[in-house]
């Protein structure tokens, strides 16, 4: 089981109307039907989407290659455009089905009426609730509500596989949006990889290790996801940004285009400026500058 996302190019839309998500789900059933997948929860957004495919076989990365390019052509085709429609390579994680998946579902729910702006910073909340969820249109939450929902080839909204009825499925729902500021799913995957417990994430590794040089640098990425979470506790206690900035950077290799997305810069070189300035103090003997680094590396 595996949660997918893809954004657009630049943030930009990639379903401008009606039409263009109706295409995406036709173009998404294709896929599935040809490389024997599964879909059991979506979310169509502006500029991105989630998925929650099941494969039976192991060919993930052929099903959404496929699903990307020829999304691109026949929305290119369409719109008379050119060029790349999404940001890169779509994102994957691996999820525990045995007790995570309801916990995507909701996550992947909730997304049209989950609030990223406005709030204290490092904090998200829901700007809405069951009302709002049940006017978007654009989700599998009606597969699940109990409202007539199209089943397209692929598809699998089977709610008895995780909720005995609709108003079961409400309850838990409502509970979220009353007890949780936000579900902490994304927490648990800040390198894309792995969503589960920590003997999940060992089976995985255990797995990548015997595998080629592609799954092998998978396996590099587990490790680097656990050193993020290390010094996860190290950059928040940290009041200066600028301090933020370089252990999330230096220590947990993660890249200056997201770090300059969560701190408001424009673009990475933002990040660079920053890390630049840090090395120079340290280069000219800086005393205060090579402490911090001393003690962060200790």
């Amino acid at each position: 089981m595996y949660h997918v996302m893809a954004r657009g190019n630049d943030r930009k839309m990639i379903f401008r109307d009606r039409k263009d998500r109706e295409l995406f789900l036709g173009v998404l059933s294709e896929g599935l039907v040809k490389y024997e997948g599964i879909c059991h929860a979506w979310c169509l957004m502006g500029n991105h989407y989630h998925l929650m495919i099941e494969t039976l076989l192991p060919n993930l990365s052929e099903l959404m290659r496929w699903i990307g390019t020829t999304y691109t052509v026949r929305y290119n085709r369409k719109r008379g455009r050119v060029g790349h429609l999404f940001q890169g390579r779509y994102r994957a994680e691996a999820v525990d089905s045995e007790s995570y998946t309801k916990r995507l579902i909701l996550y992947i729910h909730m997304n049209p009426i989950r609030r990223k702006k406005g709030v204290k910073k490092g904090v998200k909340s829901y700007g809405g609730g069951w009302e709002e969820l049940e006017e978007y249109e654009w989700s599998s939450h009606h597969g699940y509500s109990g409202k007539k929902a199209e089943l397209h080839p692929g598809f699998d909204l089977s709610r008895r596989k995780y909720w005995r009825g609709g108003r079961e499925y409400r309850k838990e729902v409502e509970w979220e949006l009353t007890n949780r500021i936000n579900l902490d799913l994304r927490d648990q995957a800040r390198m894309g990889l792995v969503i589960g417990g920590a003997d999940f994430s060992r089976d995985i590794e255990s797995h990548l290790v015997h595998q080629g040089e592609k799954e092998q640098s998978l396996s590099r990425g587990l490790e680097l996801f656990r050193r993020r979470e290390e010094i996860k506790e190290l950059w928040q206690k940290e009041k200066e940004q600028k301090w933020q900035v370089w252990i999330r950077h230096e220590y947990g290799k993660e890249t200056k285009a997201s770090l300059a997305r969560e701190y408001g810069y424009k673009t990475g070189s933002g990040i660079q400026t920053v890390i630049n300035l840090i090395k120079e103090k340290e280069k000219r003997g800086d005393r205060l500058t090579k402490e911090k680094i001393k003690s962060y590396e200790k």
